[in-house]
């Protein structure tokens, strides 16, 4: 029987998505022991926008969160995030100093991988950050950032899979994230077993929003397809533009014969 892992995003991309990164560290603490004990595959927190939301909203320190998480967080591994272009935004370029200091100090920090959403425009660039990861002695795991389009066929995802997967040296997983919540079940089924086809073997995450209604559907069949690891969040920050309910996508999984 094939067992499901599942990463939690509910303090990261679930309250980003439903509350704009409003999540104080005094909503969090309080939960977080009992966040490690359920026996995720990981735990996402924050990235660099939600920083700045801490700061200017709370008048938090977000490295004093972190820290505070690590201590209380023991036994799930801690996932965060960076771009290689840029720490702020997609338009404002980054040196490579601060973007390699920022991967550094997370990880002193308490973060055990990180995931990457923009290394499809330059693979070198990609390759010097993530070789920098696996030097700190984490995990690194960039996305396939899903679209819908004339262009985006299977024949192209299949191509940058491999781009991914031939620097097995640096890379211990590939993310599919369909942020927009635009694919559909039966997309869901096809680009799992692209995907799974042309991975050397790299365990595959799926992703997605439920912004159209479809993702609890897509989740089940990426199930069927092949993936390993799925994204969820609990009940209470899930849906809507969020991510599917761990709850659901646990129950059902198991009615299909998975644990």
């Amino acid at each position: 029987m094939k067992e499901i892992s599942f990463v939690d995003q509910t303090i990261r991309d679930a309250q980003q998505s439903l509350w704009a990164y409003l999540m104080s560290s005094d909503m969090i603490m309080p939960i977080a022991p009992v966040m490690d004990e359920i026996g995720f595959h990981e735990i996402a927190t924050v990235g660099s926008m939600g920083y700045v939301v801490q700061i200017r909203y709370f008048n938090e320190n977000p490295w004093e969160r972190l820290r505070a998480l690590s201590k209380i967080i023991t036994k799930t591994p801690l996932r965060g995030s960076y771009m290689t272009a840029s720490l702020a935004s997609f338009d404002v370029d980054t040196p490579r100093d601060a973007i390699a200091l920022w991967i550094k100090r997370h990880v002193a920090n308490g973060i055990k991988s990180f995931w990457v959403c923009d290394y499809q425009a330059d693979m070198d660039r990609f390759y010097y950050f993530a070789k920098i990861v696996k030097e700190e002695g984490v995990r690194c795991i960039p996305s396939l950032m899903y679209t819908l389009s004339p262009v985006h066929t299977d024949e192209l995802w299949a191509k940058k899979t491999k781009l991914i997967a031939q620097l097995s040296d640096v890379v211990d997983g590939i993310m599919i994230e369909d942020a927009g919540g635009l694919i559909t079940p039966e997309r869901t089924t096809s680009l799992i077993k692209t995907v799974k086809k042309h991975c050397n073997g790299l365990p595959v995450e799926f992703h997605s929003h439920c912004t159209t209604g479809l993702a609890p559907l897509c989740y089940l069949e990426a199930i069927e397809a092949g993936a390993d690891i799925l994204h969820t969040a609990v009940a209470p920050l899930a849906n809507g533009t969020s991510l599917p309910a761990l709850e659901n996508i646990l129950k059902n999984s198991r009615r299909m014969g998975y644990k």
